[in-house]
């Protein structure tokens, strides 16, 4: 099962896809197993299940937390974040330069085929028509790569790190800023470079599985306490710099 941890052995799923409102939905799974894997997972007395993760990047949100509205910059920033993420999913299977052929920071290629008058580019990016046309040229970039190169389901697989929403919410998301989450299998274990970093280990990002009434403050045990059960579906919705993640299991 791909969740939170560092994940050996992961594809694409064949289901990746920009759904019907525009939203690029990417999907984790398990590559063909690997034997030692399993016989290790057996042997340790591991629960082993098939499932997949499910990572959905919804359209970039027009104003803070608060409701402010975000500045053009703040726009650009994730806009940018957005096309870097997906650029290291490529990036296992192609080139830079090759992967920029399909998703770039460029204006060139994040406003393709938009209607805008490059003097008033702040004023379009208050416009959230124009910033979803954006984020759509970004994911059908990501996804004509994934069809042309053949990503989907392909035999090389990728090692994954996904970390816990926070200590309470044990959902897997992909850490955002520099730390390295995604990698060929090429690359051994020993040499890997994905790995837990101080503030992981200390904010309990790290812990796999649900947590239980003992790991939550009194005060904050009635607001996770939905937590405990075993969804057959999980969802969670952060947004800004994160990304909403849903993770099916079988």
């Amino acid at each position: 099962m791909v969740g939170v941890g560092i994940n050996e052995n992961v594809v694409l799923g064949k289901d990746t896809k920009v759904n019907e409102k525009g939203t690029l939905e990417v999907i984790f799974k398990e590559g063909e197993n690997d034997p030692n894997a399993l016989w290790e997972s057996l042997a340790a007395g591991k629960e082993v299940k098939e499932g997949v993760t499910k990572i959905m990047f919804w359209p970039i949100s027009m104003t803070t937390f608060d409701g402010d509205a975000k500045s053009p910059n703040k726009i650009v920033e994730e806009l940018q974040n957005f096309v870097g993420t997906l650029k290291k999913i490529l990036l296992v299977y192609m080139t830079s330069e090759a992967a920029e052929e399909y998703i770039d920071i460029t204006a060139e290629k994040m406003f393709e085929n938009l209607v805008f008058d490059k003097d008033q580019i702040a004023v379009h990016l208050r416009q959230e028509e124009f910033v979803n046309g954006a984020a759509r040229n970004v994911a059908n970039g990501f996804m004509r790569a994934c069809t042309e190169k053949e990503l989907l389901e392909n035999e090389q697989t990728f090692r994954l790190k996904l970390r816990r929403q926070s200590k309470e919410k044990h959902f897997p998301k992909i850490p955002v800023g520099f730390t390295p989450w995604i990698e060929s299998s090429i690359i051994s274990k020993e040499e890997s470079k994905l790995g837990w970093d101080k503030y992981e280990e200390e904010n309990g990002l790290n812990i796999v599985g649900a947590v239980t009434p003992g790991d939550v403050p009194k005060e904050e045990a009635a607001d996770v306490s939905n937590l405990f059960a075993k969804p057959v579906e999980e969802i969670t919705e952060v947004q800004g710099d994160s990304i909403d993640t849903v993770e099916t299991t079988e």
